[in-house]
C-alpha cells in the first residue's frame, strides 16, 4: 500500500526516490512555480474560448456561491486558496473537456500551496476577490475577450507576490 502511494506521489513530481537514500518530498524551484502559474492561466483562458452559454451559466452560478464563501471575515488564508481553486476550477469545467480538466486537476495541490503563499497579505485577498467579481460580471455580459484579459492579468499578479513572500529573484 506504501510502496503503491510513493509510487503514485512520484508520478505526479510530489516526491523524488533516489537509490539508497529512500523517498524524499520534492520541492519546486522558480522556474517550476512560473510553469505552474502560466499552464494554470493557458488552461483557464483556452476553458474561456471553449465555454458554451449553457455551461457559462452554470459555471457562473457556482462561481457566485463560491465569492459568497470567499468573502466570509475571518476564513483562513488556506481556505480562501482552495475556495480561489474552487473558483478558478469551474472554469475549467465549462470546457467539458477531459483532458482539460485532468491536466488542470494534477495541479490542484500545488496550486493550492502557491495560492496560501500568494495570500499571506490580506490586500491580496481583497484584490482577489474584487476581480473575481468583475471577471463573473464579464462573462456574465458575454464581454469574454475583457474577462479573458482581467482573468490573465489576475493570474499573472500570482508569480510576483510568490516571489515576494519566498524571498525569490527574478
Amino acid at each position: 500500500m506504501y510502496r503503491e502511494a510513493f509510487y503514485l506521489l512520484n508520478l505526479e513530481g510530489y516526491v523524488q526516490k533516489t537509490p539508497r537514500r529512500g523517498t524524499v518530498v520534492k520541492g519546486f524551484t522558480t522556474e517550476e512555480f512560473r510553469d505552474i502559474l502560466e499552464i494554470r492561466n493557458y488552461l483557464e483562458l483556452l476553458s474561456i474560448d471553449r465555454m458554451d452559454t449553457r455551461e457559462r451559466g452554470m459555471c457562473l452560478e457556482q462561481m457566485k456561491k463560491l465569492i459568497v464563501e470567499m468573502g466570509n471575515e475571518g476564513l483562513e488564508r488556506r481556505a480562501y486558496a482552495k475556495l480561489n481553486y474552487e473558483f478558478h476550477y469551474q472554469l475549467i469545467k465549462a470546457s467539458r473537456s477531459e483532458v482539460i480538466q485532468n491536466t488542470y486537476s494534477r495541479l490542484a495541490s500545488p496550486l493550492i500551496s502557491l495560492q496560501s503563499l500568494a495570500f499571506m497579505k490580506e490586500e491580496s485577498i481583497r484584490t482577489s476577490l474584487r476581480e473575481h467579481k468583475e471577471i463573473v460580471s464579464l462573462l456574465e455580459k458575454g464581454e469574454m475577450e475583457k474577462a479573458k484579459a482581467l482573468l490573465n492579468s489576475h493570474n499573472l499578479a500570482v508569480y510576483p507576490r510568490i516571489r515576494e513572500m519566498k524571498g525569490l529573484e527574478s
